[in-house]
């Protein structure tokens, strides 16, 4: 693994991230269940603080167990007596996001015992409050069947209601969010890139996984970079429009991946071992699930601080918030001339291009800001979206 850091800035965030580096992260510490009997599984629910609601486990005495509760999820709340039971034993899984990056590590890593013969036929139950009625669908279904098998639709309770348990089994997850990865992660994403049975096509070697068409008023800039890369050789890739085969395909065929911090560039864990990786940072704040991916991909990896320093300076967000600018700056033109890229753009034209960015950047803060008001309006008014 080698980690290129002269296109980042000189500071405290970059003096972090090679302190983190420093770590290994691979854990040794077996894997297990924890297990509950007589529980009630409180399906998940909208909460104005927390994004992806309150629900949870609770003890054969009512009581929340909050091992499994974090600052974005859990909590209990009140309900009525649990109509239903379920007498058979089961796996649990805490929480099922519809978020992508989410998604792949948070519950694929709690998929550790997939291949052990005892749990072959356990029914999983999950909660989650993104899913319509049938439950997890699309790509994110496409995964499990990958890893499980195509009937595991019917293996899957969907929790919509509370319900009563005589027996479940959590397991421990085996790539945590600040602490570690197993190599149990690893076997897992394996598994189900051998079960694509994927036929090499020799095509986009080098790729750049865009964000330009998830319109969340997340990124201000990216087209720019995004062009930058694409008139020097790189092909331009939306995930969001791909079947999940197809994007393992595009990613295994890869030579070289670039995209920008966050979700789709968790995605490296479905490429080859040793996969070169351009991560363009648009905060000057690290993204710790990355670090270990890299690690556990033994990626070759450049840092490409894109985000501009004097709008983050007055405007920091945290990691999973934004909105974020981006642009050609001074770090990016220096990747790019070591690199030999043609800049099809003049001085007087990126500081044009940046005056026009930082109009759409206050846009883009008002219109997440009134996005955000009228979700917690709903929430309060109980008016589902």
């Amino acid at each position: 693994m080698k980690d290129t850091i002269q296109y980042m800035h000189v500071n405290n965030y970059t003096d972090e991230y090679l302190e983190q580096l420093k770590n290994t992260y691979e854990s040794n510490e077996p894997l297990k269940f924890d297990t509950y009997s007589k529980v009630t599984i409180l399906p998940a629910k909208e909460d104005i603080k927390r994004p992806w609601g309150v629900g949870g486990v609770l003890d054969s005495d009512g009581n929340y167990i909050s091992t499994y509760e974090n600052h974005v999820f859990g909590g209990k709340y009140g309900f009525k007596k649990p109509e239903k039971t379920v007498v058979e034993e089961v796996i649990y899984i805490p929480i099922a996001p519809k978020q992508w990056g989410h998604f792949i590590i948070d519950v694929l890593c709690r998929f550790w015992w997939f291949n052990k013969e005892e749990y072959k036929n356990y029914k999983i139950a999950y909660i989650s409050k993104d899913w319509s009625s049938d439950g997890i669908s699309g790509n994110y279904l496409e995964v499990l069947q990958l890893l499980l098998g195509e009937n595991v639709k019917d293996r899957l309770l969907y929790i919509t209601e509370p319900t009563v348990f005589e027996k479940i089994l959590i397991p421990s997850p085996s790539f945590t969010f600040g602490d570690s990865y197993h190599q149990e992660y690893k076997t897992i994403i394996d598994t189900i890139v051998q079960n694509a049975h994927l036929t090499s096509t020799n095509q986009l070697k080098k790729v750049y996984l865009s964000r330009t068409g998830i319109h969340q008023y997340t990124e201000v800039g990216e087209e720019d970079i995004e062009k930058l890369f694409q008139e020097n050789g790189y092909s331009v890739i939306h995930p969001e429009q791909l079947t999940f085969l197809e994007q393992v395909r595009v990613l295994q065929e890869a030579d070289e991946i670039v995209g920008m911090s966050g979700s789709n560039m968790h995605n490296i864990v479905f490429s080859r071992d040793n996969i070169s990786i351009i991560i363009i940072n648009r905060a000057g704040i690290f993204n710790p699930p990355q670090i270990r991916i890299n690690k556990l991909k033994n990626a070759n990896v450049t840092m490409l601080d894109a985000y501009d320093i004097d709008m983050y300076k007055k405007h920091p967000h945290g990691y999973g918030s934004g909105p974020f600018m981006v642009g050609i700056n001074d770090k990016v033109l220096e990747y790019s001339k070591n690199h030999g890229f043609q800049v099809y753009y003049t001085e007087e034209q990126l500081r044009f291009i940046r005056k026009l960015n930082v109009k759409k950047y206050y846009y883009y803060t008002f219109a997440r800001f009134s996005v955000r008001a009228y979700k917690k309006v709903f929430k309060l008014l109980g008016i589902k979206k």
